[in-house]
């Protein structure tokens, strides 16, 4: 029987699929800032007024550029990778960093980097335990993507507000 080799004492890889439950417990022992964004921040409102949507092809996370090493670092522990040098703002700045295990995609936007919004009051708050971007956020992202897919988000969300 092949048995799959014990953790190293105080590794946070979970046996089985990570689930976001999961993903939340190992970033928040990294003691920084961090709140989920674009699809899995829409799953989340959703669920917590029993509405569905459908599943994230990714999951993005805000994070503050300072914290990047971190995280990469905690990902990697799961067996993650990072799969570009980040993605740059300008000439030095870095605005994403994708992480992927198989066919699974980590996006790590840095706030207030063009790709995610600033940390603040109006822009994360708690759901059901999870940091995630506040509705109206997303919908004023979800307003500068343009097209069908964001004009069909934008409805769902207007509507959970609604709720």
């Amino acid at each position: 029987m092949n048995t799959p080799p014990p953790s190293p004492p105080g590794s946070p890889v979970a046996r089985g699929p990570l689930t976001v439950n999961v993903l939340k417990n190992i970033l928040n022992n990294t003691n920084r800032r961090w709140a989920f964004t674009g699809s899995q921040a829409m799953k989340i409102h959703a669920n917590k007024v029993g509405r569905t949507s459908r599943p994230p092809n990714d999951i993005d996370i805000l994070v503050n550029a300072n914290s990047i090493p971190t995280f990469v670092h905690e990902l990697a522990v799961l067996g993650y990778r990072r799969s570009n040098a980040g993605t740059p703002q300008g000439k030095k700045k870095i605005r994403k960093v994708t992480m992927i295990k198989g066919n699974k995609h980590i996006d790590l936007l840095v706030a207030g980097g063009g790709l995610g919004p600033t940390f603040g009051n109006n822009t994360v708050t708690k759901v059901q335990g999870f940091p995630v971007v506040t509705i109206p956020e997303l919908i004023r992202r979800k307003h500068n993507a343009g097209g069908n897919t964001a004009a069909a988000n934008i409805a769902f969300l207007k509507s959970l507000l609604e709720n």
